[in-house]
This record gives C-alpha cells, sequence and structure tokens, in this order.
C-alpha cells in the first residue's frame, strides 16, 4: 500500500495511529472490566454481570464520541502536536477524518472482544475480530488505488 499512498501518506496514517492507540487503551479498560466481573458469575450475580456489559458497551462508545469530539474540536492542533507537519497535514487530516468516524463503533468491537473472550468463547472473539481484519485488507486497496482515497 506504500506504492499507492506514498511516504507521505504512511506518514499521515504514523500521526493518526496516537489517537487510534488512545482509542484502543479506552475500549480495553472497559472491556477488561467488564470482564473482570466475570467472577460473579459463579456467585449466580447474572444480573450484575448484564449492567456491567451494557455500562461498559455504553462507556465505550462515549469514549469514542469523546474522542471524535477532541479530534474534530483541536483539528490540525492537535495533528500537529502529535507531529504532523505542512507535508503531510492535509493528508492526515483526511485520513484522520475517516478513522475520527468509526472510532465509537471500534471501541465498542474491542470492549466486545474482551467480554467474549472472558466468557469462555475465545474463537468466536477472534473470529469476529479476523472480519474485520479481512474487511480492512480488502476495502484498503479499494480506497487507495479504485476510489484514490488515502
Amino acid at each position: 500500500m506504500g506504492n499507492g499512498v506514498g511516504y507521505l501518506g504512511n506518514a499521515a496514517t504514523g500521526v493518526i495511529f496516537p489517537v487510534t492507540v488512545t482509542g484502543w487503551g479506552v475500549s480495553l479498560f472497559f472491556g477488561d472490566g467488564a470482564a473482570a466481573l466475570s467472577v460473579s458469575l459463579g456467585r449466580n450475580k447474572t444480573e450484575d454481570i448484564h449492567r456491567s456489559v451494557g455500562n461498559s458497551i455504553f462507556c465505550s462508545f462515549l469514549g469514542g464520541v469523546v474522542i471524535i469530539l477532541i479530534s474534530y474540536l483541536w483539528g490540525d492542533r492537535l495533528l500537529r502536536m502529535i507531529g504532523a507537519t505542512d507535508a503531510n497535514l492535509s493528508l492526515a487530516h483526511d485520513y484522520g477524518f475517516i478513522i475520527y468516524a468509526m472510532m465509537p463503533l471500534a471501541l465498542v468491537q474491542n470492549t466486545l472482544a474482551s467480554i467474549i473472550r472472558a466468557d469462555g468463547s475465545p474463537k468466536y472473539a477472534m473470529g469476529a475480530m479476523l472480519v474485520g481484519a479481512v474487511l480492512n485488507i480488502i476495502g484498503d486497496p479499494i480506497a487507495i488505488f479504485v476510489l484514490e482515497r488515502v
């Protein structure tokens, strides 16, 4: 893909990477926290588990919305603070727009993967993550070469 977007396109993805890692941390915070409460299943407190899973999904989604708001409100200042230069700022801005838009759903997916693994279904969680990875592998060349987007 580097040949399709060039070195500035690759630099733009590097600028957005800290934002995605922050989102990943937020989703793991809520997902692993809810997964840790799965101990309550052994004490027949399933209502507590349902409440914690629902709260973790909701809070993860809200975390994604907060990341979107911060990213859009700070805009280019945030990108410059992360490391964007004059050469790659517009590409990072365009790429970030796509990444930010999907942030709440990506956080919920990652939160659910943690909960599903703790529930005893790691194959299901891995399958769901692989579907996303395969869609990304297929979608990136389409976006870069067919739609000519970063």
